[in-house]
Order: structure tokens, then sequence, then C-alpha cells
């Protein structure tokens, strides 16, 4: 890999999309976390257009991945609801070659798989403890091997990279955690297996929780770490510097901000969380040779799912004429039509359970509901943007408007439309708020 390829070789055009599943963008000195640094992180960011508003489709991992590689059924008012080709059938036509590395077994499983060209899945060590040196880690394993398989690509490849990140073993040195203690703080424990299940926030000891949130920091900072290495390797490369990386995550991970630690989605006790530190993800495209996206950097993106995103994205990259993706990204995130036409559908679905959410510039929606039945079983609904992580549900003093959200969710629902935006007839009250 010693040359550059040519901007106009679609035979030669690369894209890496990096996924790390467990990244809330609220870790992220990029979206303004100041508990600990994300020098590296920042660095991508600082390189990237970065999105503001971006949100996971789902927050059970097989649903996200069907809505990555399998778009949903799109209405259309014309021809009515109609399915799209997959994701990388649609790039292999375009002449890449696919190949997907993972260390999630849950993930290498999926029949969706099936369509890329090369599928490779990294065996994590086995943990029961966590590490002494940063090099044992889960994190030290997998980026080593991914830093390694990328280096064995052909030009004109989609190299997705999905990592377990923190799903994954929370092995980062005690040092790591202990580094984040304040005056006071009880020193953290060494647990090693990510925390899941429900945090009562009035009975449970709150240092309990102070310590799950040190050890999930420690991991991002693992993450930073390993992260600047890779982003070293291709920025010194000549074959890398002319290629298109997308970075994001499926889910972020809950530390009892709601009463809920991490996802479980099995059938009997599933816990569904369709709340910013679940479904706010972080979102950044660095691309070769795209002054144009200085022209949006200062611009506040819409709300979008991740997903739309980086599937309108990767097709017009490996297309005849790679510019058009910058086109579509202005008219995905920042083109928008009037607010009055903008919202975004979440669902996520466990065995029992349900939980959608919309959210429009000014409101957000979210119902929980058992997958029988007929009616809502909860419902809360949220002022957007200043209620950023939803603390303050406002469903009881504003019955109307969640009246009007949840009939246009459930029309929404019904025709299988979770996908796009736009000639939704919102009323004014549902995109604008009196102060």
């Amino acid at each position: 890999m010693s040359q550059s390829p040519a901007a106009n070789d679609v035979a030669a055009r690369n894209a890496v999309v990096l996924v790390v599943d467990g990244l809330s963008a609220a870790m992220l000195g990029a979206y303004g976390n100041t508990w600990f640094e994300t020098a590296n992180l920042n660095r991508l960011a600082s390189q990237s257009l970065l999105f503001d508003f971006a949100f996971a489709s789902s927050t059970n991992l097989k649903e996200s991945y069907r809505r990555f590689w399998n778009p949903d059924k799109r209405f259309d008012q014309k021809t009515g609801g109609q399915n799209r080709e997959g994701l990388i059938d649609s790039i292999a036509k375009l002449g890449a070659t696919t190949c997907l590395l993972t260390d999630e077994p849950v993930l290498a499983d999926l029949n969706l798989t099936d369509s890329f060209d090369h599928v490779a899945q990294i065996d994590s060590p086995v943990v029961n403890e966590i590490a002494s040196d940063v090099g044992q880690t889960e994190l030290a394993n997998f980026f080593a091997q991914a830093a390694s398989w990328l280096a064995d690509l052909e030009p004109g490849s989609l190299a997705w990279i999905h990592s377990r990140g923190l799903t994954g073993a929370w092995d980062a040195p005690h040092a790591m955690r202990a580094g984040l203690v304040g005056e006071g703080d009880p020193v953290p424990g060494t647990f090693y297996q990510p925390p899941k299940g429900r945090f009562d926030l009035e009975q449970d000891d709150p240092d309990d929780l102070l310590g799950f949130q040190q050890a999930a920091a420690a991991q991002v900072m693992l993450l930073d770490q390993f992260l600047g290495i890779l982003l070293d390797l291709m920025e010194s490369d000549p074959f890398w510097q002319s290629t298109l990386l997308c970075f994001t995550s499926t889910r972020g991970y809950p530390l009892g901000e709601h009463g809920i630690l991490g996802h479980n989605h099995v059938q009997g006790d599933e816990i569904l969380s369709n709340y910013n530190e679940s479904v706010h993800v972080p979102m950044m495209i660095s691309a070769p040779n795209t002054a144009e996206f200085n022209d949006f950097r200062s611009l506040r993106n819409r709300s979008l799912r991740q997903t739309d995103l980086i599937n309108e994205c990767l097709i017009d990259w490996f297309a005849d004429d790679p510019s058009q993706f910058v086109g579509r990204i202005q008219s995905l995130a920042f083109g928008a039509p009037e607010l009055c036409d903008q919202a975004i559908v979440i669902k996520s679905e466990g065995g029992e359970s349900c939980s959608v959410s919309i959210q429009t510039h000014a409101w957000k929606l979210i119902k929980s509901f058992g997958n029988d039945d007929a009616q809502s079983n909860d419902v809360e609904l949220y002022a957007k943007p200043d209620d950023r992580w939803e603390v303050n549900d406002v469903s009881r003093r504003c019955p109307q408007i969640v009246e009007s959200l949840s009939r246009i969710l459930d029309q929404w629902l019904k025709e299988g439309a979770l996908s796009g935006s736009g000639g939704l007839g919102l009323g004014e009250a549902l995109w604008t708020r009196a102060n």
C-alpha cells in the first residue's frame, strides 16, 4: 500500500466504518464530556464532520444491524411501502470488495453477514479479572488484529469493523479507574463484567453507581488510546489517506441515569430504554478532498438516524461520482425540510416488550408497551432540545401534545415507515414551543 488511489478511480476507492458498541455521545469530549480526556476521539472529531444529533435505530444489536444492512421499508405516498436492496449487496454491485471484522459472536452469526465477500471474527481472550497492563486487555487484542487486517486489504474495499466496546469485558487496569476518584470517593471495585439490570436511584448505594461510571470511563479512555494508534497507522500510509472513515456506535450504555444499567433483551427480563443515554450516539465522517464540509461545521444538524446517514453516504462514495456524497449529507442532515417536517422514530423490541419514541424539533415522546397490547402502558414526554437527557417528564402537563404525537407515531408504525422524515403534516405545536 504505497500509492494513494486516484480520486476518480472507483476500483481504488476505500471506506472504513468503525462501530464501537455501547459508546454514548455523552462519553466523548467532542460532545461536551469534561470528566475525563478523550484526546484521540477529539482528534478524529476535529478532522471530521461531527453530527450533534445522531441516534441509534434500536437498542437491540440484531435490530440495529438489520437496519444498517437491510434498510427499513420506506413509505411512499405514490407507490406505497417497498423494500430497499440490502446495503452490502448494493455496494458490491458498485465494484467494491466488502469485508467485515468483528469480535461480536451475535453479529457474526447473523445471516445478514452472508452478503459480505469476507467475514473475519476475532476471538476475544477469556477474561476473568481486570488487566494489569493495557496490552493485556480485550480492546488491545481487538485493535491489534484490526490494524493487521486493514493492512491486508486491497484497493476498492469497504472495511466494516465492529467492536464489542463497552458491551465486552471492562478489563482496563485498575489504575485507570482509580485515576478518576475524587476527594472522599471510595476506591473503585475490581469487577470486570459490565453491569446489567435495574438500579434503584433511591434505595441502592450511590457509591456502587459511581464505581460503575468510573469503570465505564476507564474503558472509554482505553478505547481512545488504541483508536489513536489506529489513526496514526492510517494517517502514515497514503493508501488510507484517501479513504472515507465513518465512526459511530450502535447504541449507548446506560449507567443508571434512569435506573437502568446496560441492555438486557433476554425474554422475560427485558430492559428497554429509548432515553438519550441509550440512543444518542457519536457520528463522525471524515473524507479526503472534502473542503465542502467546512461549510457545515457551524450548522446544527437535524435529528437523524445514523443508519440512514451511513447507508446513503457509502452508496454515493462508491458510485461513479463520489463528490455526490457531500450533497447527500447536506440534504440528509442540513438541507432538511421545514421544522414541521422533521421527526425521527426509534423502535427497540425485546421478547415481550417494546419501546418506541418519536422526536421532533420541540418534543420527544416515548411509549412502552407489551407486543400484544393494543394500548400503551407507559407514556413519557420531554421538551427538546432543552431537556437533552430527559430528566423532566411533562406528559401530564401537555396531554394534547401526547395525544397528537401518539396518533402520528401509531400511524407511522402501522405503515412500517421507520426511516426518513418529511410529509408528516405536524401541527405547529408539535415542532415549536412557546417560552
